[in-house]
C-alpha cells in the first residue's frame, strides 16, 4: 500500500488528481494506494505524519505556497517524494532546492500524469524492497536505507549516521543498539567508535580502512575480525 497526500486548495483539481490515481490503480493492479487530501497546507504540516510515501503540493495556495511547504516538509522528512502541481512553470526550476521528483502543469492530462507517476511509484517500490531503519533526528523520524549508510560514529552518548550523500544525522543512542537495529552482516566494528558498512570500503591496510577520501582507524583488538568480515564480503560478492 502506497500512502499519498494531496495538498491542494482547489477542490476540483484535488478531485481530478485523486481520480487519476484511482485510474492508474485500475490499470496497474499490482499497486494499491491510500489517498488523503488536505485543502489547508498549515493544517497538513502541523499534523504531519511520517508515513507518507508521496506528496502532491499545489504551488499557489493562500495560506502558504507549495515551495515554502516543501521546505518545511524537508525539515521533517528527507525521504518522502514531492510532486509540485503548478500553472507557474518558473517554480519547477526551483524544485531541486527541495529535491522534488517532478511537477505537473495545470490543466493536468492523464497521459502526462501516468508517465510521471509511474516513475514515482517505481522509485517507492524499489525503496520499499530495501532494508531500512528509522532514526530520530532533530525531533523528527527519518528513514534511512541500510544501503546509504556509510558508517555510524559514536560520540559520547550520541550516534552520527554518515551517508553516501554526505548528509549526517545525529541521534541519541549507543553503537550496541544500532547493531541490534541494523541486524546486518554488512556492518562491522573497526574500533569501539565506528561501525562501518563494508560495501563502502575502498581499501584496507594494517592501520586504517578507507571509504573514498575518508579513513577510519582499525583498533588492534578489532583488526582480525574486521578484516575477516571484509574478506567474507568480497568472497560473497564474487560468486
Amino acid at each position: 500500500m502506497i500512502k499519498i497526500a494531496i495538498v491542494e486548495d482547489d477542490e476540483l483539481d484535488s478531485s481530478k488528481l485523486k481520480t487519476f490515481i484511482k485510474q492508474y490503480e485500475m490499470n496497474n493492479p499490482n499497486f494499491s494506494f491510500e489517498i488523503i487530501t488536505f485543502s489547508n497546507p498549515i493544517v497538513f504540516i502541523e499534523s504531519y505524519s511520517f508515513d507518507f510515501d508521496l506528496i502532491f503540493l499545489d504551488i499557489k495556495m493562500p495560506e502558504m505556497n507549495g515551495m515554502d511547504l516543501a521546505k518545511k516538509i524537508r525539515e521533517k522528512d528527507m525521504n518522502v517524494i514531492l510532486f509540485f502541481i503548478t500553472s507557474l512553470g518558473q517554480y519547477a526550476i526551483k524544485g531541486y532546492e527541495v529535491e522534488a521528483l517532478d511537477f505537473l502543469v495545470k490543466p493536468i492530462q492523464y497521459s502526462e500524469f501516468a508517465l510521471k507517476f509511474d516513475r514515482a511509484v517505481n522509485r517507492i517500490h524499489k525503496s520499499n524492497l530495501e532494508e531500512s531503519i528509522v532514526v530520530t533526528y532533530k525531533g523528527n523520524s527519518i528513514r534511512l536505507s541500510i544501503n546509504e549508510i556509510t558508517y555510524v560514529e559514536a560520540i559520547h552518548h550520541r550516534i552520527v549516521y554518515h551517508t553516501d550523500s554526505k548528509r549526517e544525522y545525529m541521534s541519541l543512542g549507543t553503537l550496541k543498539s544500532v547493531i541490534e537495529k541494523l541486524n546486518s552482516n554488512l556492518f562491522s566494528l573497526c574500533n569501539k567508535c565506528y561501525l562501518v558498512n563494508i560495501k563502502f570500503i575502498t581499501n584496507i591496510d594494517d592501520t586504517y580502512c578507507y571509504l573514498g577520501n575518508e579513513k577510519l582507524l582499525i583498533s588492534r583488538p578489532r583488526k582480525k575480525e574486521f578484516k575477516q568480515a571484509f574478506v567474507n564480503y568480497l568472497q560473497g560478492n564474487s560468486k
